[in-house]
């Protein structure tokens, strides 16, 4: 990217997409969020965009829910790719480590799959 661009952050309300509950389980309603995801930093015409999840009203995550968006995400594009283009706010600490214990899960997955 050169100096001269600038990268813009679009505002996703997490609620907005998987329904206002408190807490979201689902793989489906994870798989909505993560579809979500794709589709806007997908394109081409958005590659130096990032995404803001805001998780406001969003009390807790379960795994299912984390893996299908968070794992997913880190199985298809690497955890560089969550680190540079998707910020959350309003996540609380446990939401925050349902979605690294997530990760962390795929990278051993990926590591005893590939013998490492």
């Amino acid at each position: 990217m050169s100096k001269m661009q600038q990268t813009c952050t679009y505002a996703l309300k997490v609620q907005d997409v998987c329904g206002c509950f408190e807490f979201l389980g689902s793989r489906d309603s994870g798989e909505k969020l993560h579809s979500r995801i794709v589709e806007l930093l997908g394109s081409q015409e958005n590659k130096d965009m990032k995404l803001e999840l805001d998780f406001n009203g969003v009390c807790g995550v379960a795994h299912a829910f984390a893996d299908e968006v968070f794992g997913l995400l880190f199985a298809r594009f690497g955890v560089e790719y969550i680190k540079t283009r998707i910020v959350l706010s309003n996540a609380n600490d446990t939401i925050k480590s349902m979605i690294n214990f997530a990760i962390k899960e795929r990278i051993k997955k990926a590591r005893d799959t590939n013998g490492i």
